[in-house]
């Protein structure tokens, strides 16, 4: 038997207002969205029908060890390709070309015939040309990223102006300093941004940054964080720091100087959460059963593995880590005019501030 689950009808109502506002001032914009996906997903079908040629023919080359198909598929595919790019007006990637003529010219001339008797170094020099080879496989994928860039350079502005006086920027990151006070993340070398939003809602500024933090250069390069963080700015500051940690078994021990651990009595709370504070009494005022349901819904909503928080000055930091792609309203794969992309989007927006609002309540926190 299903449970009845009662409807929010604020975001109800806000998914009614925003309808008119996209079929009033968005839809024309998506209608041309749709022309270029139809051109970009035509390109990358050709593309990708072109590679296996080129993977068929190789496998087929070196099974029978010698120069039988590989090289005039390559030469042909190559061909068919530069006149897909040029026809659906898609960046005709030059530099592949070159890569696959010079390519072409080191299989002719040093390719052995006898592809397994060749000495350490011989076969080094020929793995780097199939690295090579392997590596512009990437180029299937360049009508997708180009696409979606399309996307949010015509449309994410007019998105959040929705919501009130907002900006929209592309690969903005968050200061790091901010993200260093918080002591929610492992120290970090790089931050790389995507998504980022910035604006002000019932008098608290918010941010929200879709960004990857790096640690380590080279070949020990590593993600620390990967996913979205909200930054909130209140009016007021905060009497102490209090960070709240997602349990986790993947999970890293994280700085949290001249805090000590605060124990809930929700015993559902202290098996999700670990919650330090440098004030015990402010920590149990801010963490409310509402604030954190709604904190919950939006791990649910942006695919969140893990959610972490810090109240700290005059901010409150929400760190949600996933692997999925957020603030997408359209996909290559999908008509451009498929209103339930933008719907989940307006969800995720709706429950950030869902959280304000909650904070607000606890006014007197702040005071």
């Amino acid at each position: 038997m299903t449970m009845y689950q009662p409807q929010n009808q604020k975001l109800l109502d806000l998914q009614m207002r925003f309808r008119e506002f996209y079929d009033q001032k968005l839809k024309a914009s998506f209608a041309k969205l749709e022309e270029k996906r139809l051109n970009y997903n035509r390109t990358f079908w050709v593309r990708l029908f072109v590679w296996i040629i080129f993977d068929a023919a190789m496998i087929y080359d070196i099974a029978h060890i010698g120069k039988i198909a590989f090289l005039p598929a390559l030469l042909i595919g190559t061909v068919i390709m530069y006149f897909a790019d040029v026809k659906f007006k898609q960046d005709a990637g030059y530099g592949m070309f070159v890569w696959m003529a010079i390519m072409a010219g080191l299989y002719i001339m040093v390719f052995p015939d006898d592809f397994f008797s060749v000495s350490e170094l011989y076969s080094k020099f020929l793995t780097g040309i199939m690295a090579i080879y392997i590596m512009f496989h990437g180029h299937i994928f360049a009508p997708v990223v180009n696409f979606n860039d399309d996307t949010k350079r015509k449309v994410q502005q007019k998105i959040i102006s929705f919501f009130g006086d907002f900006k929209y920027k592309h690969e903005q990151t968050l200061p790091a300093i901010t993200l260093k006070e918080s002591h929610l993340f492992h120290g970090f070398h790089t931050q790389n941004g995507d998504d980022y939003f910035t604006g002000e809602y019932q008098g608290v500024g918010i941010t929200v940054s879709e960004e990857t933090l790096v640690t380590g250069h080279g070949k020990n390069k590593h993600n620390v964080f990967s996913g979205i963080i909200i930054e909130l700015e209140m009016n007021k500051n905060f009497n102490g720091q209090t960070v709240v940690f997602t349990k986790s078994w993947l999970q890293l021990p994280r700085s949290t100087p001249n805090m000590s651990k605060v124990i809930f009595e929700n015993p559902e709370f202290n098996k999700k959460f670990k919650v330090y504070a440098t004030d015990q009494v402010e920590a149990r005022y801010l963490l409310t059963t509402v604030f954190m349901e709604n904190v919950m819904k939006l791990k649910q909503l942006y695919h969140g593995k893990t959610v972490d928080l810090s109240f700290f000055d005059n901010n409150v930091l929400i760190a949600i880590s996933t692997s999925k792609d957020m603030f997408e309203t359209t996909s290559l794969f999908r008509s451009a005019l498929d209103y339930r992309m933008m719907s989940d989007v307006i969800r995720q927006f709706h429950y950030i501030f869902e959280i304000i609002e909650v904070l607000q309540l606890n006014k007197k926190v702040l005071q």
